[in-house]
Order: structure tokens, then C-alpha cells, then sequence
């Protein structure tokens, strides 16, 4: 019977093996000093959705969380520190009551920048700028006989239960804007941070509209790259209503009175000033989807299992030519043969920015055109290593398939681990901490 229990024992601790090992390796890796502001304009609802993998991937490569930021101590403390947390991690508007909102303007005073004081971050993450609109906040039940109109103003309560029961859902249609966009003064704050040698981060529709155009020229000159004004996604069907834009249709139909909506696999290019096209697909749809590829310079810097599918939104950029930006990553637009000259007809080039930095002193700009902290699937646990690896090995995470997981292990992940990495070596001289320090710190989460 002992032996029995012997074997059991032993079998089990060798199917758990690689669980615990990488949860070991995972309690090993160095914390990482770096302090970071995240900001997301776009948070109607509380699923967080337009930063949540970014918030898991702080947590993933224990990155300092906001709470420790203040803390007079120089070194992170093991046995207090806190995961970032999507509800408070951020600066924005506040789930289901987008009238409570706060600015980077406020929680990052210019004042303390032009006066000499110690910055409070060193690197502003920009996940999302688009907002939060009425009709995200507006719906109409029946009670009690008769229609009634529930808003964030008069039942936000009543919204959210609403929402958990899936009767809402974020508007895929032009609305009124609640709040968007970054400011004049949000700007006044990123030029004075950079000029001091803060870093910076864009994501995707950071400086996009609604952005003002005169607070959009600033901001590019940040970080080195322009806005054309056309934005891009591929749509499996762009007559799904739960997937496509709903506008879509309408100005569809205005631009091409004569042509039906096409059916197929297509990709959609959007201007801000209303034009859209399709690209259809002539098959399942690979030959319309774009791909992301790191240029050859900088693989050895940034590491790509394969060429992943991109499905989702991105911003169509060019570089400022005198700026001196280095494009790290493109993305590759495709179309079937006959179809191609609509890239050159529209004066957009079929390999685009994906990813640029500028370094200018000790301040480095990046800029990322797709929306990679959009993800709505859950990523499971954080604290294990070799994730990013094992899941961009993993055939669900490869080839064709509508999802962001791909993109999220293949690209997003590995490349933010670069990017904080680099910038902590580059302003904490004693980053990383020698691994016996690392030991003692997790054995003092043992002991009383």
C-alpha cells in the first residue's frame, strides 16, 4: 500500500513537474523597477477591454504596480507588493459613469515638471484614446408597461446589471462623444516629460481622433510618426452586425450606389474623412489579411516565432522624415493580384509602421499601430514563465484563425517585454538584482 502511494506520489510530481518549475522560474525573474503611467480614455464597461492585456503583462513581467510608485522605499518589498489591478491601474473615465473621469493632465501636474521636481513616472503608456460615447450608456427596457430609456445618468446601477446579462453592448455606430481624446494639456504634460527624458508609449488610435488636429501635429512630432488619416481591419463578414462597423454599410452604399456590400472575407480601409473600400478575398480570406514581420535589423532585438495573421484594427503611418525614427516592425499589407493597384491609387504603401522608436537624449518614443492591449479572451494565469514561447508553439496560436491570442504571444507580449526591459537597464544602474537577493526575497515569503 506504501509503495502504491509511493508511485502515485512520484507519478504525479512528474506530470506536475513543468507547472511548478515554471512557477518557480517565474518567482525568480527580477522585479522590475520601472515606473509606468497607463492611461485608456476608452473605458465604458468594466471588462477594461482596451488595456487588459497590457495590465497582464505588467503583472506577467512584475513590472512595479501604480501602488508602490509613491512608496518612499528604492527597492521593490516582495511581501507588500500588489498586482496591478484593472480597475485602478489606469488613468480615465470611470466604468458606466463616464462623467467621473480623470485627465493625465491631473494625476501627472505640468506644474511639477516646469518647476524641476522629480518626474513621478518614467515611461506613459498610451492604450487608447477613442472614448467613451452616449449611446455606449444608453438602452430601453419595458417596466411596468411601458418603454423606458436607462443612461449612466439616471441608473448606472441598472446599467451595469444590464451589461453583465449581455442586453449592451460598446456602439458600433457615430455617437455623441463623452470624453476623448487627448488634451492640449495631456500634451504639455508628454512634451515636458520627454524633454526631461521620460519615455513614451503609444498604442494604436493614441493621437487618431477624436484628438484635436493641432494636438495630433504635437503629438506626432513626439514620437516621430504621422497619422495618414486611413485606418484599416479585416472583417470576415462585413455583414455581421456583431462584428463590423455599422456605418459601414450606409456609407457603403453612398460611395457605391451600384455595388452590393461584399459577402466575402475583405479588408476594410477607413479614412477619417469617410471613404471606405473593401479588398475582397478570393478565397478564405489569407490573401486580404495582413501580416507582421520584424525588419532584419533588429530580429536579434525582437524575436517572432512565425509571421502571425493581424485581424484586428490598425493605424496607417508613415515616419517624418526628419524626425530620424527607426521602423523596427512592419505591417504587410496583402490583396490579390487584381486588386493591389488600390494601394497605390489611395498613396498607401503596402509595408506600413508597426512598430517605430525615436530616441532623442535619454527619452525613447515608441509607437504601435495595432491595438494590442485589446484582447477579450482570457489569458489565464500570469505568474508562470515560458509563456509567451509555449503558447506561440501552440497550433491554435498559429496559422489562420479570427482571434488576438496569436498576435497577443507572437508579438505583443515579447515585444513589451523588450521594451520595459530596456528601458529599466537604462535608468536603474542597479537592475537586474543579483539572483541570491531574488532567493532571500522569495523565502521571506515563507517565513513569519
Amino acid at each position: 500500500m506504501i509503495s502504491t502511494i509511493r508511485r502515485f506520489i512520484t507519478l504525479l510530481l512528474i506530470i506536475t513537474s513543468p507547472l511548478w518549475i515554471s512557477s518557480g522560474l517565474w518567482k525568480l525573474r527580477p522585479e522590475l523597477p520601472l515606473k509606468l503611467s497607463l492611461v485608456d480614455y476608452t473605458v465604458p464597461y468594466d471588462n477594461y477591454a482596451e488595456h487588459s492585456a497590457s495590465v497582464w503583462a505588467f503583472n506577467h513581467l512584475k513590472l512595479t504596480p501604480p501602488a508602490l510608485v509613491d512608496s518612499s522605499s528604492s527597492s521593490m518589498d516582495v511581501q507588500t507588493y500588489e498586482p496591478w489591478r484593472y480597475e485602478t491601474a489606469y488613468t480615465g473615465p470611470e466604468p458606466f459613469k463616464p462623467y467621473i473621469q480623470k485627465q493625465l493632465s491631473q494625476t501627472y501636474p505640468l506644474e511639477s515638471i516646469q518647476h524641476g521636481q522629480a518626474l513621478p513616472y518614467d515611461l506613459i503608456y498610451i492604450a487608447d484614446t477613442y472614448g467613451v460615447y452616449r449611446e455606449d450608456f444608453v438602452t430601453k427596457i419595458k417596466q411596468e408597461g411601458q418603454i423606458k430609456e436607462i443612461s449612466s445618468t439616471t441608473d448606472p446601477d441598472l446599467l451595469k446589471l444590464l451589461f453583465d446579462q449581455g442586453e449592451i453592448e460598446v456602439h458600433m455606430d457615430y455617437s455623441k462623444l463623452i470624453f476623448g481624446g487627448l488634451s492640449e494639456d495631456d500634451l504639455s504634460v508628454i512634451e515636458g516629460h520627454t524633454k526631461r527624458g521620460g519615455d513614451v508609449f503609444f498604442e494604436f488610435n493614441a493621437f487618431c481622433d477624436p484628438t484635436k488636429p493641432h494636438v495630433r501635429a504635437r503629438a506626432e512630432s513626439v514620437v516621430g510618426v504621422e497619422w495618414t488619416g486611413w485606418s484599416g481591419r479585416f472583417l470576415p463578414n462585413p455583414h455581421d452586425k456583431n462584428d463590423s462597423p455599422h456605418w459601414l454599410e450606409r456609407q457603403f452604399k453612398t460611395q457605391y450606389p451600384d455595388k452590393e456590400l461584399p459577402k466575402v472575407p475583405s479588408l476594410l480601409l477607413a479614412h477619417r474623412d469617410g471613404r471606405v473600400f473593401l479588398i475582397e478575398s478570393q478565397e478564405e480570406g489569407s490573401e486580404v489579411i495582413p501580416t507582421l514581420h520584424v525588419n532584419k535589423d533588429y530580429r536579434e532585438r525582437f524575436t517572432m516565432a512565425n509571421t502571425p495573421y493581424y485581424y484586428f484594427w490598425f493605424a496607417i503611418m508613415k515616419p517624418i522624415p526628419d524626425k530620424e525614427v527607426s521602423v523596427l516592425a512592419e505591417i504587410h499589407l496583402n490583396a490579390p493580384s487584381e486588386q493591389r493597384e488600390i494601394y497605390s491609387l489611395l498613396n498607401i504603401p503596402t509595408r506600413i509602421p508597426l512598430l517605430t522608436e525615436r530616441a532623442v537624449g535619454d527619452s525613447h518614443r515608441f509607437h504601435l499601430s495595432i491595438d494590442g492591449s485589446d484582447i477579450r479572451e482570457e489569458l489565464g494565469q500570469y505568474d508562470y514563465a515560458g509563456l509567451a514561447f509555449l503558447n506561440s508553439l501552440s497550433p491554435k496560436n498559429r496559422g489562420m484563425g479570427v482571434n488576438q491570442r496569436k498576435v497577443f504571444w507572437q508579438f505583443f507580449l515579447p515585444m513589451l517585454k523588450v521594451v520595459l526591459w530596456e528601458r529599466t537597464e537604462a535608468r536603474y544602474a542597479d537592475f537586474p538584482p543579483p539572483l541570491w537577493k531574488r532567493i532571500l526575497n522569495i523565502m521571506e515569503l515563507y517565513v513569519e
